[in-house]
């Protein structure tokens, strides 16, 4: 047979263009599974990219309101309590409560939020506490939230808080190994209706 009978020969078996396209999908699939597998290694740095992030602007926030020399422990970085309550009275009124409660309640916040999001622990609550908080100020500050002209760092905020609400703390927190140690318990995975880990 001549390398031209070959040829057209493969040319009409569909078997052979099959194989082809096959191994071209397979190189697909497998640089797929191989991006995934670099996505599934890096999810949780960046998780925990994020929690460091969002934990460091409320913490740094909350100390501020701090005075220097709170409770005696020179943790406070801030000028005095005074200019604390002014916030809440001027610049962030909080509806319904006092500025004195909106102070104490905010600045205690902004304090234990970030430390549960830097260990990952009760990392969820922690997140939507600050998300509502975020929420909150950008509200009374800038009625019209969504508009071109709005500070979109707050935008940003409520963007990398509602990842850390609706997907968790990921793998490197507390949450996760609680989690994976309560999923070795049958009685917990029937309550919950979970198979397994």
């Amino acid at each position: 047979m001549t390398d031209n009978a070959q040829k057209n020969e493969s040319d009409n078996n569909p078997t052979e263009k099959k194989c082809g396209i096959i191994a071209k999908f397979s190189i697909i699939f497998k640089l797929i599974e191989f991006k995934l597998k670099i996505a599934d290694f890096l999810s949780p740095l960046v998780n925990l990219g994020i929690r460091f992030y969002m934990a460091w602007i409320f913490l740094k926030s909350g100390l501020l309101k701090l005075p220097k020399d709170f409770l005696g422990l020179n943790i406070g970085r801030g000028y005095s309590w005074d200019s604390t309550i002014y916030l809440f009275e001027e610049v962030h009124p909080v509806p319904l409560l006092s500025p004195n409660v909106a102070a104490v309640l905010g600045t205690g916040l902004e304090i234990l939020c970030p430390i549960l999001l830097i260990i990952g622990l009760g990392a969820r609550p922690a997140a939507a506490i600050l998300l509502i908080m975020t929420a909150v100020i950008e509200l009374t500050s800038d009625p019209d939230f969504l508009s071109e002209t709005a500070s979109t760092q707050h935008q940003y905020w409520i963007i990398l808080l509602s990842v850390i609400v609706f997907y968790g703390a990921g793998k490197l927190s507390i949450d996760h190994i609680i989690r994976k140690k309560s999923l070795s318990y049958p009685k917990y995975r029937e309550i919950t209706g979970i198979k397994e880990a």
